[in-house]
C-alpha cells in the first residue's frame, strides 16, 4: 500500500515537536513514542511485510495488529494521535472547564470584578449563576456559554458539577497582563510586556534631546504672590541622551488666581519659552542633525505641527521633531470610550530615570507632599497651616518683621538655589551605572598611594606630579587596588562635546514665537525698558534701547515709541524688539540686552554700564557737534574781530562788506538746519542734503 503521503514530507510531526503532546498521560506518551519508533524502522525498510513481521515478532505483537497500526499511521500523513489506545487514555471532551467558550466567560467574570478581585468572589458569582439557571434550565438568557443546552448535573458530594472546583478554575485564570488590561487598560497593562532594548553605544552627541515636565515633590512659598496658598514648584527639563545630562532646567512656581480660584500651572508658550533657551544657549547639531523629543502634554510647543514646520525650514531640516507614544485607545476598539491621554513612560525611560535620581535628592528637603496623598507625612498637613498662617500676616506687620519669621516652607528664591546645587551634584558625580558609558570610552581612571586609603587622586592631579616623582610612584599605583577606573560625570561627557553644537541664531525667535508671546512696552526718554514679572522679582527689568540687528549693526531706538517685546521667562538676559506701529509693523529690529545691576562696590559692572552710556552720548552727540560748529566758528570769528577793535584797528568797508556776509551766510545756514532736521539717532548713515551741504562749505570754508 502506497502512502498518501511522501516519507520526507515537512508536515510529518514527531510527536515531541507538537504541544498538544504534552498534555497526554505519561503512560499514553510512553506508548506512543515506543510505536512512533516501530513505524519508522518499518517505513525505512525495504520490504514492508518482512518488516513488520520482524517487529511484531520482536516486540511481542500480532502480525495484524501491527500491520493495521502502521498502515493506519502511515495513511494519515504519520498523526501520532493514530498511535495512541484512545479507548484507554481517549481525548479529552470540549466541555465543562475544557470548553473554551466556558473558559473564555470564566475569565471575564473574574476580570469584571473591581474591588474583591479574588478567584473565590468570582467562583461565588459563577455557583449563583448557575442556580439561577437550574431553576429556569429552559431559559436561554440564563445558559452559562459552554456547558451545553441545558444545566450540568452536580455531584452528589461536592455540590457541583464533575470538574468544576474552585482549584480547577484557578488552572483558568486570566494571566496579569490580560486582567491588567481588561480592568485598567493598555498602559498599565504595558508593564507585563518585554521591554525594547537599546544601547547609547552608536549614538551621535548631540542627536537626541528628551524633553519633559515635572511637578517637584515639595512645597515652597511665593511671599507677595502667593500670600493665601502654598503651592509647589514646576519645571521643565531637557536630557542629552549620549551623556545623560540633565543640561538645562526651566524652573517656575505654581501660582494662584484669586480671579478663577484655580492653580496656573506651565503651559505650551513657557515651554515654547524652554526649547528656545536650550536651542540659543546650548544649540543642535547642524550636521547630523537633531531629534527634539516632546510630550503631548504640557511639554509641548502646539498641537499643530506649525512650530516644527518652521523650526525644521529654519534649520534646513536639522531639527525634527519626534513625540512620545500616547495611550489614548481603549482597549478594544468597538468598546468607544477611551482613556485620558498620557505618555509613554517607555518612550523617554531616561529622563524619567533621571527624575526619580532627582527627587530622592529632593525628599529630604522640608515640606513634602509624598507620591501621592496616601504617601504624604502626617505632619504635612499641620505644617502646611503654620506656614500659611504666617504668610498672610504680610500685610499686618512690617517688612523687616516678616521677613525674620522662620517658616517651616523655603522660600521660592531659596528653594531654586538648592534645586540648581542638585543638578550640579547630579551632574559632576561620576558614581553612576549609565550604560555604555565603558563601551564609549566615557571613564577615567584615578590613584592612591595605600590600600586603606580612602584619598584618590584623579588624571589630571596625577599629570600635574612633577616626572621625576611620577616615576617612583608609576610602579605603586600600576598595582591591583591602587588604581580604579571610574565614568565620567554626565556633565563632564556633555561639557567635552558641546563645540558639536551650533547655536540657533537670536533672529530665528521672532519666526519662530507665537502671536501671543508679543508684549507691547514704551521705551521711556532716559533710553530703557522697564517690563514687570512678579515672578521675576518686586523690580523692574531693565533694557537698554540700544539694539544689535541680525545683521550685526548696533541700532539706537526712538523714545517714548511703543515697541513690541518678547521676554524668555527662563533666560531673561536678553529681550527681542519688533516695530508696533506703521507700515512696518511686526517687523524685527534686534535684540536688547538687559542692564545688569551690580552692588555699590562692583567697578567692573560699574565701568561697563558707565562704557553703555559713554557710547551712547557718543553717539547721539555727533549731530549735535555737527550743528554747533558752525556757531562755534562764528563766536572765535566775532571774538577776533571784538579784540581787534579793542585794540585800536578800525575796519575798512571792504571789511565791513565781509562781516555782513558771513552773517548773511550764518542765518541761512542755521535756516537750512532748522528746515532740514537732523535725523533721529536710531538713523546709522543720514542722507545727505545739498543745500545744506553747499551753505555749509562756502560758510566753512571762507
Amino acid at each position: 500500500m502506497v502512502s498518501l503521503l511522501d516519507n520526507s514530507s515537512s508536515a510529518v510531526v514527531h510527536p515531541l515537536q507538537d504541544p498538544a503532546f504534552a498534555s497526554e498521560h505519561q503512560e499514553c506518551k510512553t506508548q506512543v513514542l515506543a510505536r512512533w519508533r516501530m513505524c519508522e524502522e518499518i517505513a525505512a525498510a525495504p520490504k514492508t511485510v518482512h518488516a513488520i513481521r520482524r517487529v511484531a515478532a520482536r516486540e511481542g505483537m500480532s502480525f495484524s495488529r501491527l500491520k493495521t497500526l502502521y498502515y493506519t499511521w502511515d495513511e494519515n500523513g504519520r498523526d501520532w494521535n493514530r498511535l495512541a489506545n484512545r479507548s484507554k487514555y481517549p481525548l479529552p471532551k470540549l466541555t465543562g472547564p475544557q470548553s473554551p467558550l466556558f473558559i473564555a466567560w470564566w475569565k471575564n467574570l473574574y476580570e469584571e470584578h473591581q474591588r474583591d478581585r479574588t478567584a473565590a468572589r468570582a467562583y461565588d458569582v459563577f455557583k449563583a449563576l448557575l442556580s439561577a439557571w437550574e431553576n429556569d434550565p429552559h431559559n436561554p438568557a440564563l445558559a452559562i456559554p459552554g456547558l451545553g443546552d441545558f444545566p450540568p448535573k452536580r455531584n452528589a458530594h461536592t455540590g457541583m458539577p464533575d470538574g468544576f472546583s474552585l482549584d480547577n478554575l484557578r488552572h483558568h485564570l486570566p494571566n496579569k497582563m490580560e486582567r491588567t488590561m481588561r480592568r485598567q487598560g493598555p498602559k498599565a497593562a504595558s508593564q507585563f510586556l518585554p521591554s525594547v532594548y537599546t544601547s547609547r553605544v552608536g549614538l551621535e552627541f548631540g542627536s537626541v534631546y528628551l524633553f519633559d515636565d515635572q511637578v517637584y515633590d515639595e512645597y515652597i512659598n511665593l511671599l507677595g504672590v502667593n500670600n493665601h496658598k502654598t503651592l509647589r514648584p514646576l519645571g521643565f527639563d531637557a536630557l542629552e541622551l549620549l551623556s545623560g545630562s540633565n543640561f538645562e532646567s526651566g524652573l517656575k512656581p505654581q501660582v494662584w488666581n484669586e480671579q478663577t480660584q484655580k492653580r496656573v500651572d506651565l503651559d505650551s508658550l513657557d515651554f515654547f519659552w524652554f526649547v528656545m533657551t536650550v536651542l540659543v544657549k546650548h544649540g543642535y547639531r547642524a550636521d547630523i542633525g537633531t531629534h527634539l523629543v516632546f510630550e503631548h502634554g504640557t511639554a509641548n510647543v502646539d498641537k499643530t505641527a506649525r512650530f516644527e514646520e518652521l523650526l525644521s525650514q529654519f534649520t534646513g531640516g536639522k531639527i525634527i521633531v519626534d513625540r512620545s507614544g500616547l495611550f489614548n485607545k481603549p482597549a478594544f476598539k468597538e468598546m468607544l470610550y477611551g482613556p485620558q491621554s498620557t505618555g509613554n513612560f517607555r518612550f523617554k525611560a531616561a529622563l524619567e530615570g533621571s527624575f526619580g535620581y532627582l527627587r530622592n535628592y529632593h525628599s529630604a528637603l522640608p515640606a513634602q507632599t509624598g507620591r501621592n496623598p496616601d504617601s504624604a507625612p502626617e505632619e504635612s498637613y499641620g505644617l502646611i497651616l503654620q506656614n500659611d498662617r504666617l504668610s498672610k500676616m504680610i500685610k499686618s506687620q512690617p517688612i523687616d518683621v516678616l521677613l525674620r519669621l522662620q517658616r517651616p516652607v523655603k522660600q521660592w528664591e531659596d528653594w531654586t538655589r538648592i534645586a540648581r546645587a542638585i543638578k550640579q551634584i547630579i551632574d559632576t558625580n561620576p558614581e553612576h551605572t549609565l550604560e555604555g558609558f565603558a563601551e564609549l570610552g566615557f571613564t577615567r581612571t584615578r590613584y592612591r598611594l595605600s590600600l586603606d586609603s580612602q584619598l584618590w587622586i584623579g588624571e589630571r592631579e596625577y599629570a600635574l606630579i612633577p616626572a621625576e616623582q611620577r616615576v617612583v610612584l608609576d610602579h605603586i599605583v600600576r598595582q591591583p587596588g591602587y588604581h580604579q577606573i571610574e565614568p565620567l560625570p554626565r556633565g563632564e561627557v556633555f561639557a567635552n562635546h558641546r563645540h558639536l553644537l551650533t547655536k540657533l541664531p537670536m533672529h530665528a525667535v521672532p519666526v519662530l514665537a507665537p502671536d501671543r508671546a508679543w508684549r507691547d512696552t514704551k521705551l521711556g526718554d532716559n533710553l530703557e525698558f522697564a517690563l514687570w514679572d512678579n515672578l521675576m522679582g518686586s523690580e523692574p527689568m531693565r533694557y537698554l534701547g540700544k539694539v544689535r540687528t541680525a545683521q550685526g549693526h548696533e541700532v539706537i531706538l526712538k523714545r517714548g515709541t511703543v515697541y513690541k517685546c518678547l521676554l524668555n521667562f527662563f533666560d531673561p538676559d536678553t529681550i527681542w524688539i519688533a516695530e508696533s506701529e506703521g507700515t512696518r509693523k511686526g517687523a524685527f529690529i534686534g535684540v536688547a540686552n538687559r542692564i545688569q545691576a551690580g552692588t555699590k562696590l562692583d567697578h567692573a559692572s560699574i565701568l561697563t554700564q558707565l562704557g553703555e552710556i559713554g557710547h551712547i552720548r557718543s553717539v547721539e552727540s555727533k549731530e549735535v557737534f555737527v550743528r554747533m560748529e558752525g556757531e562755534a566758528e562764528a563766536r572765535q570769528r566775532m571774538k577776533a574781530h571784538n579784540d581787534a577793535l579793542l585794540a585800536g584797528k578800525l575796519l575798512t568797508d571792504e571789511e565791513r562788506a565781509t562781516e555782513r556776509e558771513n552773517s548773511r551766510l550764518t542765518a541761512a545756514a542755521h535756516q537750512a538746519f532748522d528746515r532740514n532736521a537732523a535725523p533721529t539717532a536710531s538713523t546709522q548713515n543720514p542722507q545727505p542734503n545739498d543745500e545744506l551741504d553747499t551753505l555749509a562749505h562756502d560758510y566753512f570754508s571762507r
